[in-house]
């Protein structure tokens, strides 16, 4: 595909939008400018954590304000509603429209449906006012894979598509979205999760590669969100330094400095494990990152192994991070504020049943576009494991996310001595501190 085109705004519509783009940093309001100005396609790479979702908002009021049509899409439900329910705070409702079963969208969300804003007519009046409705509500919502089945859009054209998170939607399917507008932006980070493809063949021959990775061999089609608000300076360092060539930086000094705050750590008492519960409660910035080195190879309960099926799991992993949980509880942590990420999903199935109610635990995929206060990263697998090797620890994509949920503190646990045979999880590992690695005794 060729390079993107670009024309000049208008002088009046610089004006006109200049108060809505105000409340951005630089690196937003030029995506936003740059996306105005594309006549045929941008990308807007947003680096974790940069403000993706208040910079799309942004462009859409711009959008409207501007008199132009939105089709706004992703590969989930749960993507859509989370930026609807941003845009909603500033676009009359009437102005937007949401296609999709009322039970794929957000509770919140549901008068936005066709089948909510047709409830009260019936007969001719019902039918005169859905065309009405199809045909000129400005921002239309739906997911890729929606597109390509809706009728609308075999005789709706739009200005603009947005597609949001496009790093993960598979080729085919965002096609439909981007041919039935004028231009198209593309936003996420193609150095995070791609495209679910489980043939190998399939990935071998580059199903996997998200057009937006492809089209940024384009370098004047990429806006790229430097800035982040999530993490601080030591988690944010640890994904800049070895996945981001050290671009990726806080947006202020007190998302930099900020630690958890409130923990009654004082009531900690001596016991199993104590030296690392100490340490991952520590609420100092400096031990922000911890590693809880398991030793497998000492310590038998902390192996992987694998059920009937072949699903992977780790006991010892289980009631360390069971107890920890309990912990943070004890200390006066929300459940709302900590989150368990697991590599593999019978091992976090098996890591709900044991954590406190209300603590969210899922599968690195599950968290992409998530974050908490803590977070801590079960890596599961160990060299005892059967002989076997790890696809998922293996993606340099997949560990970078699951290392950019965390805002305050990041404990990993896993044995090094095992994940050193994985090049991305071992450069985490060797990039953490000295003083913030610990090792459980027998």
């Amino acid at each position: 595909m060729r390079p993107p085109v670009f024309s000049k705004m208008k002088k009046e519509d610089i004006i006109g939008i200049a108060e809505i783009v105000r409340q951005l940093n630089c690196d937003q309001a030029r995506a936003v400018v740059k996306s105005l100005m594309s006549t045929d396609y941008a990308i807007i790479e947003g680096f974790p954590g940069s403000g993706k979702t208040s910079t799309l908002v942004v462009l859409i009021r711009c959008l409207i304000y501007l008199g132009r049509t939105v089709l706004v899409t992703s590969h989930t439900h749960s993507a859509i509603d989370n930026l609807l329910s941003k845009l909603v705070e500033y676009i009359d409702e009437n102005n937007i429209l949401r296609l999709g079963q009322q039970t794929s969208v957000k509770k919140s969300l549901q008068h936005l449906t066709l089948e909510a804003k047709l409830s009260k007519c019936t007969g001719t009046a019902k039918a005169s006012l859905m065309q009405h409705i199809l045909k000129e509500t400005p921002i239309v919502a739906c997911t890729c894979l929606g597109v390509s089945t809706n009728l609308l859009f075999s005789y709706r054209r739009f200005s603009m598509t947005v597609v949001d998170e496009a790093s993960l939607v598979l080729e085919p399917t965002i096609l439909p979205a981007i041919a039935a507008s004028d231009s198209f932006i593309l936003v996420g980070d193609h150095r995070q999760l791609t495209p679910l493809v489980c043939s190998k063949q399939a990935r071998h021959e580059g199903m996997a590669k998200s057009l937006l990775e492809r089209l940024t061999v384009h370098h004047s089609a990429v806006i790229t969100l430097h800035s982040q608000y999530r993490m601080n300076r030591p988690i944010a360092e640890l994904s800049s330094a070895l996945f981001y060539e050290n671009k990726l930086r806080c947006a202020n000094n007190i998302i930099a400095e900020a630690v958890l705050t409130n923990l009654a750590s004082d009531l900690i008492s001596d016991g199993f494990h104590f030296k690392a519960y100490k340490l991952c409660i520590s609420s100092l910035l400096n031990d922000a990152v911890v590693f809880v080195d398991t030793q497998s190879y000492k310590n038998p309960s902390f192996r992987a192994t694998f059920s009937t099926f072949g699903e992977v799991t780790n006991t010892g992993e289980l009631e360390f991070i069971g107890g920890l949980c309990k912990l943070f509880i004890k200390l006066g942590l929300s459940v709302n504020d900590l989150g368990v990420i697991s590599v593999y999903r019978y091992h976090a199935e098996r890591l709900r049943r044991i954590v406190q109610a209300g603590i969210e635990v899922n599968t690195v995929d599950q968290y992409q576009g998530r974050d908490k206060s803590i977070i801590v990263l079960s890596f599961v697998w160990t060299g005892e494991a059967e002989n076997r090797k790890s696809e998922l620890l293996a993606d340099c994509r997949r560990i970078n996310v699951a290392i950019t949920r965390a805002k305050y503190k990041l404990i990993l646990v896993g044995c090094q001595k095992s994940l050193s045979s994985y090049p991305a999880v071992s450069a985490v590992i060797n990039a953490i501190p000295k003083e913030c690695v610990t090792k459980l005794q027998e």
